[in-house]
């Protein structure tokens, strides 16, 4: 038996507190017997509850918001180890050993707890539960639970639709929190658009093959049609093209012409580092930033826009030519926008890892080019934890004692002050990678009505009428000017004059 799910408003929560004060008198009693009747009145309260974690207020942060006590409770006999699954609350629940704690059995009973503290009280999150190490779907409250889908079979070297499947997981939903909208997206039965499957070599042999995937959506326009290239390509192609697509059935929506080109990453045998394999992807976009930032550059991005559009358009508009990452994959990104402004039309960060000790500034003084790029950045409340000591190892995670958070904010600001074009967003989860879909639409909306503002200052500076304006009203601002030192040069005299007379007269005779 598993009890989880979502949590209500109003008299949920004072439910909670007197669920709450009974389970700590369960943790405190040295009695069998009474612990095993406490035990069994919880779970009949929690039965009436809606079967739902324990939410506690436990104060207020800074901005006078409600931070919360959040306790998932398993209950079950002949099992040894019980874990929650969920990359939204992951790091807060690691431990001083960048390991994540586990549900403790209360002794005497069949009930296993796990206590999280602080979180906000708009938090959304999902997440599931593992038993002895796999993870387990019981029975429980349906309104509790939502369907995500994937994408499994994309294999095909040629353009074909495929065809999505879906599987439930538990959410957590604080009170002031709010369903993300791209939940409700109802699958098609096989994609509109079509994907293929492509693989890319290094010509300069850095760095392993890799699987390409090409999402293209029905009515793609190559005339004018943007192409987004995302890294982590095999896990974003699975869990973003259902709802992509799905998406793009809207006119209005900026996914109904963009396509997207999924460039993966590979497991490396044995580690140039470590004495044990890690993912190719740390060494590529970590510690080879500026080798695959060029190979993006000069190898994945031409060949891909050759495919998708005639190839003289990639050469006459990057603007269409969009760069997203999540994670650690930012960097290689940033790394792009910094060194080649001009051969892409925007960056889209999502949850980056900026906590790293690895350098990743921008200049103060950024060329035009760079400067006007659009940047948009969005990271979830819930990456507010800083890492465990451990994890500030240059032979571990080389990571800084600042949370994701808060490099982030740190990162948006100086920017910002720098006068990049940038826009920061925070939405009420964690790192979990599904809320890539988030945060890539909202990022193409801020990089089109960027582009749109050039347009129009393009189209306005290129009117005759606006330019002869233009003219008019420079040639009056200067009579302005001339007028206002003619008669400041005059006012100027006049106070010299009246001094000179003033000292004439005060002059000791």
């Amino acid at each position: 038996m598993s009890i989880s799910g979502s949590v209500t408003e109003g008299k949920a929560e004072t439910h909670d507190r007197d669920l709450n004060i009974l389970l700590e008198k369960m943790r405190g009693s040295h009695n069998d017997e009474e612990r095993k009747l406490l035990e069994k009145q919880l779970l009949d309260r929690m039965s009436i509850r809606g079967a739902a974690p324990l939410l506690q207020v436990q104060g207020k942060d800074e901005q006078g918001k409600d931070k919360y006590q959040v306790t998932f409770l398993y209950q079950a006999k002949d099992v040894e180890k019980v874990e929650l699954d969920s990359d939204d609350l992951y790091e807060r629940m690691l431990d001083e050993n960048d390991k994540p704690k586990r549900f403790e059995r209360i002794p005497g009973t069949d009930t296993f707890v796990l206590q999280l503290d602080n979180l906000p009280e708009d938090a959304f999150c999902f997440y599931n539960i593992k038993v002895n190490g796999e993870v387990i779907f019981p029975k429980h409250d349906s309104k509790k639970t939502l369907a995500l889908h994937t994408v499994e079979n994309a294999t095909s070297e040629e353009y074909q639709r495929v065809k999505p499947v879906s599987h439930e997981t538990l959410y957590l939903q604080l009170p002031k929190a709010s369903i993300p909208p791209w939940t409700a997206i109802t699958r098609n039965s096989s994609t509109r658009g079509k994907i293929r499957k492509d693989s890319i070599k290094d010509r300069t042999n850095t760095f392993v093959d890799r699987d390409i995937w090409i999402y293209k959506p029905k009515d793609f326009n190559p005339i004018d049609g943007k192409v987004i290239f995302m890294l982590d390509g095999e896990s974003f192609m699975k869990s973003l093209t259902p709802y992509l697509d799905a998406m793009s059935k809207n006119e209005d929506n900026p996914f109904a012409n963009t396509a997207i080109v999924f460039v993966d990453s590979k497991l490396l045998e044995k580690s140039k580092k470590y004495a044990k394999p890690y993912p190719d992807r740390v060494h590529e976009f970590y510690y080879e930033t500026d080798k695959f930032s060029q190979f993006l550059t000069d190898q994945v991005i031409p060949k891909y826009c050759d495919e998708l559009w005639d190839p003289k358009l990639y050469i006459s508009n990057p603007d269409n030519v969009i760069l997203a990452a999540h994670s650690l994959a930012a960097y290689p990104v940033i790394n792009v926008a910094k060194a080649k402004p001009g051969k892409i039309g925007g960056v889209i960060l999502l949850s980056p890892a900026l906590n790293q000790k690895k350098e990743h500034d921008l200049p103060e003084n950024p060329p035009t080019q760079l400067r006007e790029l659009p940047i948009y950045m969005q990271i979830g409340q819930l990456e507010s934890e800083k890492p465990p000591k451990i994890c500030q190892d240059p032979e571990y995670k080389d990571m800084t004692d600042e949370s994701r958070l808060k490099a982030n904010q740190d990162f948006h600001t100086m920017r910002e002050n720098n006068n990049y074009n940038i826009e920061f967003k925070e939405h009420s989860s964690g790192h979990d990678a599904i809320h890539v879909i988030d945060g890539l639409e909202k990022g193409l909306h801020f990089v089109d009505s960027c582009r749109k503002d050039k347009r129009e200052t393009i189209q306005t500076s290129n009117n005759p009428e606006t330019k002869q304006h233009s003219v008019k009203t420079l040639v009056k601002q200067y009579q302005t000017y001339i007028d206002q030192n003619k008669q400041e040069k005059k006012e100027h005299q006049t106070d010299i004059s009246d001094s000179q007379d003033k000292k004439s007269h005060s002059r000791p005779k």
